[in-house]
């Protein structure tokens, strides 16, 4: 039994002592209240500080920033189920279509289940205020995050992605229409690929990791 465990333990018997001398339920619902805290943030603290497994898209040390101009490493989002896709906002078709296929997995799923991020593919234009225009013109909420980085960085997380693009003399990007879902600790676990794709498997899939 952890520390942490046995200090709830020690409260819930001193509470349960005070209770039998009078005490009121208010001293003794603080006492719980104050050890469940405790064990909660020193889970958050073993969960941050466990070594990532290898084949976690996390351990990428790139930097990025997301569409409210903060800096991010994808790091940041350990701990959350993830729902990603490759994007750029000048795309008129793939990518609001891919967009339409995100949201429909969210709308089979339990609110706050999943984490969703949107990586842009265009380094050059979708700097973060145009991301947070495009996150405000398709009503995405704070469950949404859209990052921006290099070139590189761009180049580096779509080969780990599996995301084949290719940019034209003209600025558009013909790129691969893949949905990635990764688990707590970043690893790829599902994905599932073209545009308006049956999206059973997908939701399955992140309901056995809610589940697990």
């Amino acid at each position: 039994m952890s520390d942490v465990k046995k200090t709830l333990w020690r409260l819930l018997a001193a509470a349960l002592a005070s209770l039998a001398v009078g005490c009121s339920d208010a001293t003794i619902d603080a006492a719980v209240a104050d050890a469940a805290e405790r064990e909660c943030c020193a889970d958050e603290e073993i969960a941050s500080t466990t070594p990532l497994p290898d084949t976690s898209v996390w351990q990428m040390t790139s930097r990025w920033t997301d569409q409210h101009g903060d800096a991010r490493r994808l790091g940041d989002l350990r701990g959350q189920i993830t729902v990603t896709a490759m994007i750029f906002t000048n795309c008129v078709y793939a990518c609001p279509t891919l967009l339409a296929d995100v949201k429909a997995i969210r709308a089979d799923l339990p609110p706050g289940a999943a984490r969703y991020l949107l990586v842009s593919m265009d380094a050059e234009r979708d700097q973060p205020d145009v991301l947070d225009a495009w996150a405000e013109q398709h009503d995405l909420d704070d469950q949404w995050t859209l990052l921006h980085g290099s070139a590189h960085a761009v180049r580096e997380l779509a080969a780990v992605l599996g995301v084949n693009y290719t940019r034209s003399p003209t600025g558009d990007i013909a790129h691969s229409n893949l949905l990635t879902v990764l688990d707590r600790d970043g690893r790829i676990v599902h994905q599932q690929r073209g545009l308006q794709a049956e999206n059973g498997a997908t939701v399955r899939a992140i309901r056995e990791l809610i589940d697990g």
